[in-house]
């Protein structure tokens, strides 16, 4: 309960800078929008008029206390209700819509390390094109990526294990 009342206060707080025309980095976690965002990775945050959103965007809306940055897939009017509908890269499920008020901002860049990847570079733009065009042969190729590049840092760190074992055994 505490932890959701602070996650609350957070965003409250984070919703309050980008109204003041502040930008807010936030580090992401999981896996949803792998490879174009990678957990660890620091993104970039501005406030935006949902009229300035385009398909394709990576928004950040609030979800059960929490901010969600994923790619915006389709607006519709519902009702006369501008309804925003987006997912995870390595998603192959649509999240709940979301309306104009749960929309905190758009992503403009993303730390990786120590570089700054701007949102429009030529590789982001592909994966954008990629994620709205061919969004169910892209997901399936992200998931086994992900796979892959997670197979390959553990083998990597046995291996060394393996290695550091060697050297002590051989040693004594």
């Amino acid at each position: 309960m505490k932890n959701e009342k602070l996650n609350k206060q957070l965003i409250d707080l984070a919703e309050t800078l980008l109204e003041d025309n502040k930008s807010i980095k936030f580090s992401m976690k999981g896996f949803s929008m792998y490879p174009t965002l990678k957990e660890g990775d620091t993104g970039l945050v501005e406030k935006c008029s949902v009229d300035e959103l385009k398909k394709g965007d990576i928004i950040v809306f609030r979800l059960n206390n929490n901010l969600i940055a994923h790619r915006l897939i389709e607006i519709k009017n519902i009702n006369s209700t501008k309804v925003f509908i987006a997912k995870g890269d390595k998603n192959s499920y649509y999240d709940k819509p979301v309306v104009a008020n749960e929309i905190i901002g758009k992503l403009v860049s993303i730390q990786r390390n120590k570089s700054i990847i701007n949102i429009n570079n030529p590789l982001m733009k592909l994966r954008k094109f990629n994620s709205i065009h061919f969004s169910g042969i892209m997901t399936p190729i992200n998931y086994i990526q992900l796979r892959f590049v997670k197979f390959f840092e553990k083998s990597k760190k046995e291996l060394k294990l393996i290695r550091n074992n060697l050297s002590i055994i051989t040693e004594n």
